[in-house]
């Protein structure tokens, strides 16, 4: 029985397209068959969890002065740091470098990471919510720490231009990056689309939506990371990691999905996720809430009455989809209401069996019955560290 496993494992470890979880009894049963857990689950990353970091002193920014993405209002050491305590406690190690190694397994010169940014509102300028440079910097610095090389981190924006604020400052800092935008400017190339790869088209079982064309640039990836920004939006009324999808395709295509947002089969972000080339390849999800927009997806930021009129300044890590967007959800509908209808791809991408799905039990206690939700604070960062999640996912 002990070898059958065995066996069946490392098959599975051997296709990065896999995607498969193993949660609560499933896992345990795994790990007292086999006697070698801590081997066979070398490369297994959280799969419930969902980390909160927070630090007080991220932002000094007022509201109003331009821009909120300065660095005269935003900490790159903080974020740096904020960073590190993010991976480590997800993923439950001591170091750094272990909890990189946990989350990109296998990995070797020339395997691309794509990044996919939530910039929205790219070249509107202003304080409109967007990406925040300082904290692709701080995946950059950790990317590089488990010794990637800056070539092979790439950051798409596919259905927008890449913004000179946002790119700027990343590639001074660290000029072996690419940005890949709708097209080309002074620091990012265009995204393309002249690849045959049939896993690139995406066919949706809604009638009325035509087929999708993913970039190239996905075919060409390895492994995908999600930075979607948590925000409220107009008409889906949450834009978190689901949403943030539909900027993996080119502007004048996306109108297409804006009447399917709540649709209960067929479910247009849900299939997305799906395709092999986005949920097959996601090892990690990080959602800014250093500002947030609980008012919608295309105004400067507002400060939060739930966080003391202040910002939130806090950064989520996860694996799941789901769970993550679950837990941004709740701040979002703590600060703002939403109706049962804006959770409605939640619920689709559950019973897909993409992720779990909760809500906390209120927003005092903050707790969960079935997302392993862990909240650190940098100004006690020396507390007790998380241990080992129980449940853990291959590539």
């Amino acid at each position: 029985m002990k070898d059958k496993l065995l066996s069946q494992l490392i098959e599975i470890q051997c296709s990065r397209r896999t995607f498969l979880k193993y949660t609560g009894a499933t896992a345990g049963l795994l790990l007292s068959k086999l006697g070698e857990g801590k081997e066979v689950f070398a490369h297994g990353t959280s799969g419930n969890r969902v980390v909160a970091v927070k630090d007080r002193n991220l932002t000094t920014w007022n509201g109003s002065d331009y821009w909120y993405g300065s660095d005269s209002f935003v900490s790159q050491t903080r974020l740096d740091d904020i960073l590190i305590e993010g991976v480590k406690s997800l993923t439950g190690q001591s170091t750094e470098l272990a909890a990189w190694n946990q989350i990109i397994p296998n990995y070797s010169n020339g395997n691309k990471i794509a990044i996919k940014m939530n910039e929205n509102n790219g070249g509107i300028g202003g304080n409109v919510i967007d990406p925040l440079p300082q904290l692709l910097k701080a995946l950059i610095r950790g990317l590089k720490a488990r010794g990637i090389a800056e070539s092979d981190i790439w950051f798409i924006e596919p259905s927008i231009r890449v913004d000179d604020r946002l790119a700027q400052p990343v590639k001074s800092a660290y000029p072996g990056v690419t940005f890949y935008g709708a097209y080309a400017t002074a620091y990012s190339a265009a995204c393309t689309y002249t690849s045959s790869d049939p896993s690139l088209t995406i066919s949706h079982g809604n009638p009325n939506i035509p087929n999708s064309k993913l970039p190239d640039q996905l075919a060409s990836s390895t492994y995908l990371i999600h930075m979607p920004i948590t925000k409220a939006h107009g008409l889906a009324g949450v834009t978190l990691t689901y949403k943030n999808l539909i900027g993996l395709f080119q502007r004048s295509t996306i109108q297409k999905f804006h009447n399917y947002f709540f649709n209960t089969t067929n479910n247009p972000l849900v299939e997305i996720y799906a395709n092999s080339n986005v949920g097959g390849k996601t090892v990690l999800i990080i959602g800014d809430c250093v500002y947030g927009n609980w008012v919608d997806n295309y105004t400067a930021p507002s400060r939060w009455s739930t966080f003391g009129n202040d910002w939130p300044k806090t950064v989520f890590f996860a694996t799941d989809p789901v769970a993550i967007d679950c837990v941004m959800y709740d701040f979002l509908n703590w600060q703002n209401p939403r109706t049962a209808q804006h959770e409605t791809y939640l619920v689709q991408a559950a019973n897909a069996n993409q992720g779990t799905r909760d809500h906390w039990n209120n927003p005092t206690d903050k707790t969960y019955s079935v997302i392993d939700f862990v909240q650190r604070d940098m100004a006690n960062v020396n507390s007790p560290k998380p241990s080992p999640p129980a449940n853990l996912r291959f590539l």
